[in-house]
């Protein structure tokens, strides 16, 4: 007798049945334009969350920056003034190294400079050391021919000047100079705290030292508070 055929109970039972397993073409442009449009749609959100982010970013920091501005005025407005009032052709390289030692010595004070007026008198004067050091000039080297024309003067004079014209000459230069720079220049080194003067150079005939306004400065406020 013949033996009966086996199945297979593993063999695949769809194998000789034919599955159409492709996309129509609609089907396969339409997965192709919603998978574009899904990246689009991710990059566009990814976009605008890093825009809503940068400008977060930047509310925080004109914040930042807003306050402390806002904390140097009010530090500003908060500090005491202290103010010289200086001769600042003389004593500009010995206020800025005075102001360097109070800031630092003295961190609630704020330093601020002014430049000493000059005297009416010095104003006036100085206005016309040009023409007299021009007409002493004229007179030395044409000293011989002003003598007939000016018979006030003596004539040894002018046989002086013309003898020591040169030494005159450089002496009236440099004298001058002095003349010119005494005009310009006031001596002044004022120094006052909240408007009531605490140093004067004027009134001491020297400049002030840092332990000078610190003594000054101790005594008005334990003064202030008694």
């Amino acid at each position: 007798m013949k033996k009966k055929e086996e199945k297979n109970k593993y063999e695949n039972p769809l194998k000789d049945v034919d599955i159409d397993t492709s996309l129509d073409e609609d089907d396969d442009d339409n997965f192709v334009e919603n998978k574009k449009k899904s990246r689009k749609k991710k990059s566009t959100n990814d976009t605008d969350a890093e825009e809503e982010e940068e400008k977060e970013k930047e509310k925080i920091k004109d914040k930042k920056h807003k306050n402390k501005k806002k904390k140097k005025e009010e530090d500003e407005e908060n500090k005491d003034v202290l103010t010289i009032i200086y001769d600042k052709k003389s004593f500009k390289r010995y206020y800025e190294n005075l102001k360097n030692e109070i800031m630092g010595n003295f961190t609630y004070l704020y330093v601020e400079e002014k430049e000493y007026p000059l005297p009416p008198n010095k104003k006036l004067f100085s206005k016309f050391t040009f023409f007299t050091q021009i007409g002493v000039s004229l007179f030395i080297f044409g000293g011989q021919k002003l003598k007939d024309k000016m018979p006030m003067i003596p004539p040894s004079v002018f046989d002086m000047v013309e003898k020591n014209k040169w030494v005159i000459m450089i002496a009236n230069f440099f004298g001058h100079q002095y003349l010119n720079r005494y005009l310009s220049t006031t001596g002044a080194f004022e120094v006052y705290y909240k408007d009531e003067i605490i140093f004067s150079k004027l009134s001491s005939n020297r400049l002030p030292t840092e332990i000078d306004l610190h003594k000054r400065l101790k005594k008005m406020k334990k003064a202030k508070k008694e």
